[in-house]
């Protein structure tokens, strides 16, 4: 920042270019399909623990929901490792059921708790280049919050995917291989 023609702040923020989009459910970086050996770890992952599993042949993180570590994302843009972002939702213990208020993701009580923090999870790590993927919950059956939190974050316009790997093939989460 400038005040009166004098620069009084510095603010280092790294920069790269790459494009992240997926092909017939096959994830592309920069134009070349990359295969995603996917571990699920806690968000305050420690660098140690990150390059452990880098050196075990995995290439992605699929993070759970808690607090991420600021350095968790550092972290992984350095090692090249790429990371799948998952919202704070989990409902498991409100039953898988359907039915309208059968569980909070069927339930329009719970629309403006599920868009904020899906959409508050996005902004939070979308200018991270390691990011390559945004999951919209864990374990919360599927219904109209589910829904419109998945069209709240196509609005954005970012080519990368918006998955949740419990839709059980509903149209709700775009298709992405992972192993």
């Amino acid at each position: 920042t400038q005040h009166e023609g004098r620069y009084m702040e510095y603010i280092e923020v790294p920069l790269g270019f790459r494009t992240v989009e997926v092909q017939n459910g096959q994830l592309a970086v920069n134009g070349t399909p990359v295969t995603l050996r996917t571990r699920e770890v806690p968000a305050h992952a420690s660098a140690d623990e990150i390059a452990a599993l880098r050196g075990q042949g995995y290439n992605t993180l699929k993070l759970l929901p808690g607090p991420v570590s600021p350095t968790l994302y550092d972290t992984c843009d350095t090692l090249g490792m790429y990371v799948i972002v998952q919202a704070p939702i989990d409902t498991r213990s409100s039953g898988e059921s359907r039915r309208i208020g059968g569980n909070p993701s069927n339930d329009p009580e719970w629309l403006g708790a599920y868009v904020e923090r899906t959409a508050d999870s996005y902004h939070a790590s979308k200018r991270h280049p390691s990011v390559i993927a945004f999951s919209l919950a864990t374990q919360s059956a599927n219904g109209i919050n589910l829904y419109e939190s998945y069209l709240d974050m196509k609005k954005s316009g970012d080519p990368r995917p918006f998955i949740y790997p419990d839709a059980a093939g509903e149209w709700n989460s775009d298709k992405l291989e992972m192993q």
